[in-house]
């Protein structure tokens, strides 16, 4: 998750389609919503071809009774976009550092056509960034100036962190860690999953995924699986922990947990079954390990997706490989980071020019790649690719020093994703190309230009020629483009040309003379042609 704060959010909108293998009604197809048209259609050149899913023999368990078949839908892969927020008051006794602090995250859904998920995501990010509003900051503080009356100095922060499990057209699944420390021996955290059906909105439990047998079965899986995972000293009452799953299922209806593409993770937080010390304790249970597990509507979803790496629960997808991956600080100024990244008993180290790296999977065809998306200095972002060898178990690098990285777009398809930079021509802005990841681990683009991503415009100053077309990739003919026209931006190839949309739905296209400073358009600077040109500095 991204330390930093962001006042804006991008404002296109795209739907990804994946190759499905567990779906009946599968296929790939491009999703309609965003301002992507038909002539800008992609076909990858080199997109893999996903291998045979690998089917582990199920143990026994109940038959499940008959449900009501859900009726078919358009399964497709869900495009988010996350940021996080923060708000600080500070005690001038403390060299006006921070003494209570507030995180959010704030996350959105990237679609037109599923209102009823996109109000749901709304209001569940809305409800954790109370914390950060004046109010909310307010609140904390007030037990740090009551911990400071007693004597008492230290800072106090409440974080909610929301990462994606699986976000397609059957189910969205969020799970948000919350952390705060108040004061006393040690702060407290926990988890928080929350399940939609993406089609209506609607949250879902147990009772809606699982039949009755299963839930009455899921006990003493769950039982064995903890003894099986964590020492029998961690727990309250290891011999009765069947029974203490079993009530609170009996009490609050539910369980936590959390429904992911291949299998479904359960919470049991800290204090629940064991001490403090103890932690928490996660059992993540894989569909094709346990026979009817949930219901088929749900466990049907896309073989190949990409997945947080703070949700994958150190198993790779696909896999019974142990991995994981963290940076740790390497100079003192922060500016250099060991990357460390663990596929069963090997490691693998590297020296990265980052301050801290987002981490995710990308799974394709059976096949892991670790996409580690590099936090600099400015904001700017690069990322380094690394295919997972379960056939050798060990790290290799596909690909290093991207230009570019996810800029809060959270990567759901491997055969369709962004991957944003800078773009410089005419003003600053984000742009970004489509990417699949190709059979080297490298991600590889069919298109030749960016897609701009700002909502400023332009204003003609004066009459100019440009290339004028009725489409974007039709052929035009040289026009003029009159004073005071609004120009918006489109497209570029990030070096020397520009493609606007004006207010008539048609596009012209602005060349410069040449690639870097002073911008010039027919030896006349640019800045005496348009007026809104806006350059970072």
């Amino acid at each position: 998750m991204k330390k930093k704060i962001i006042t804006g959010i991008f404002t296109a909108a795209v739907l990804s389609v994946s190759m499905l293998a567990a779906c009946t009604n599968g296929g790939e197809s491009r999703g309609s919503i965003g301002e992507r048209t038909e002539e800008e259609e992609v076909t990858p050149t080199e997109a893999p071809t996903p291998t045979e899913a690998p089917v582990e023999a199920p143990t026994e368990a109940p038959t499940p009774t008959e449900a009501p078949v859900r009726e078919a839908v358009d399964y497709r892969l869900l495009q988010l976009y996350s940021y996080d927020s923060a708000n600080f008051e500070r005690d001038p006794d403390l060299e006006n550092e921070p003494c209570a602090s507030a995180y959010a995250t704030h996350i959105e859904l990237w679609a037109d056509d599923l209102p009823e998920l996109e109000k749901a995501i709304a209001d569940y990010s809305a409800e954790h960034e109370k914390i950060i509003s004046n109010d909310g900051i307010a609140g904390i503080a007030e037990m740090y100036w009551a911990n400071k009356d007693s004597g008492f100095i230290l800072p106090v922060y409440e974080r909610y962190e929301t990462s994606v499990v699986r976000a397609d057209t059957v189910v969205t699944s969020l799970l948000t860690y919350y952390e705060d420390f108040m004061g006393g021996a040690h702060g407290t955290y926990s988890f928080h999953p929350v399940n939609f059906d993406s089609l209506t909105g609607e949250q879902l439990h147990l009772t809606d995924i699982m039949d009755d047998d299963m839930i009455a079965s899921l006990p003493t899986i769950l039982e064995e699986r903890l003894l099986a995972q964590y020492d029998s000293g961690y727990f309250f009452n290891p011999d009765t922990l069947a029974e203490t799953i079993e009530e609170s299922i009996h009490m609050n209806g539910d369980l936590t947990f959390s429904i992911g593409y291949d299998g479904l993770t359960f919470y049991f937080q800290i204090y629940e079954l064991a001490p403090y010390a103890a932690g928490h304790q996660e059992v993540f249970l894989r569909y094709d390990d346990y026979f009817g597990l949930v219901k088929e509507e749900y466990r049907d979803c896309s073989f190949n997706y990409f997945i947080n790496r703070d949700v994958a629960g150190g198993v790779l997808p696909h896999t019974d490989d142990l991995f994981g991956a963290y940076v740790t600080d390497l100079s003192e100024d922060g500016l250099y980071q060991k990357l460390v990244i663990s596929l069963n008993d090997n490691e693998y180290t590297e020296k990265i020019g980052a301050y801290d790296a987002d981490f995710y999977i990308g799974t394709i065809g059976g096949e892991n790649y670790l996409f580690v998306d590099m936090l600099h200095e400015n904001d700017y972002e690069s990322l380094n690719v690394y295919y997972m060898n379960s056939n050798t178990g060990k790290v290799e690098l596909a690909a290093k020093d991207i230009d570019g990285g996810f800029y809060g777009t959270i990567p759901s398809d491997p055969l369709e994703f962004r991957i944003y930079t800078r773009g410089d021509v005419l003003s600053t802005y984000d742009t970004y190309k489509y990417y699949y990841i190709s059979r080297t681990g490298e991600p590889v683009s069919s298109e030749n230009y960016y897609f701009v991503d700002t909502d400023m415009t332009l204003t003609t100053k004066v009459d100019i020629e440009a290339e004028v077309r009725d489409s974007f990739d039709g052929t035009g003919s040289m026009e003029t483009v009159k004073k005071g026209e609004k120009l918006h931006f489109y497209a570029s190839d990030n070096e020397t040309w520009v493609d606007f949309k004006l207010n008539d739905g048609r596009f012209v296209r602005i060349i410069l003379d040449k690639a870097g400073w002073p911008q010039t358009i027919d030896g006349v600077d640019a800045v005496d042609i348009f007026d809104g040109i806006m350059h970072a500095g």
